[in-house]
């Protein structure tokens, strides 16, 4: 039986899944994990969406967010950033999906000249390969944006703790996780301090671009 960690599960200090800017002023946050880990939906079953047998024998701790969305593996080797939005009427799920996503966009177009596109619901991909997998979480005065990148090449670990998605979008057509997604360092030439580099240019588009629309609104309790 593997234990499940929600935001209150889990240590005070560590915030894995960037889920403590909920209930803060901080409007962002951009990170390294510092260790691997795998992090549900909201509403998805480990035993659906996990190789349960491998999490077990090699100790990976599961997590479950708030907002909805698939399985992602959170490894070292990767990047994540989470972004408070203000509410707005005017806006709809998927404008918030597409304003989270473009700060990505934005940063590999400019500075690598990498054309990406959302795909499927909330996906962002070059050509048909998945680089970037998102959530939203929608309390009643702010959007949370969250999103893990793909760094350096996990296809491995990721076919060996996830199964299959239980949903999966149209333009994955059946492919598995080492055919359907790709990883920076296989689109940039540039590898020396590529990850920190990245991270960079995400803090620095954030502020630049989206200082307006960020939200320092936060929970009170869970």
């Amino acid at each position: 039986m593997i234990q499940i960690l929600r935001h209150q599960d889990i240590p005070k200090g560590l915030d894995p899944m960037g889920e403590n800017i909920a209930f803060n002023e901080t409007s962002f946050k951009v990170w390294v994990p510092s260790h691997t880990g795998v992090v549900l939906g909201n509403s998805q079953k480990p035993e659906i969406e996990l190789n349960l047998n491998q999490i077990q024998e090699n100790q990976i701790p599961v997590y479950k967010r708030k907002g909805g969305g698939g399985t992602v593996l959170l490894s070292p080797d990767g990047l994540c950033y989470a972004v408070k939005f203000k509410k707005s009427k005017d806006l709809a799920i998927h404008d918030y999906f597409e304003m989270g996503t473009s700060i990505l966009q934005n940063v590999l177009f400019k500075h690598f000249g990498i054309e990406s596109s959302m795909r499927g619901i909330s996906d962002l991909a070059v050509d048909d390969r998945k680089i970037l997998g998102c959530s939203l979480y929608l309390p009643k005065t702010f959007a949370l944006f969250y999103a893990s990148i793909l760094v350096k090449d996990e296809s491995k670990n990721i076919e060996k703790y996830l199964a299959h998605p239980s949903r999966e979008p149209d333009y994955r057509k059946g492919r598995s996780h080492s055919d359907f997604i790709t990883s920076l360092d296989q689109l940039i030439e540039v590898k020396n301090n590529l990850q920190q580099s990245i991270l960079s240019l995400i803090t620095e588009e954030i502020n630049s671009e989206w200082k307006d629309s960020l939200s320092s609104d936060f929970l009170s309790k869970l």
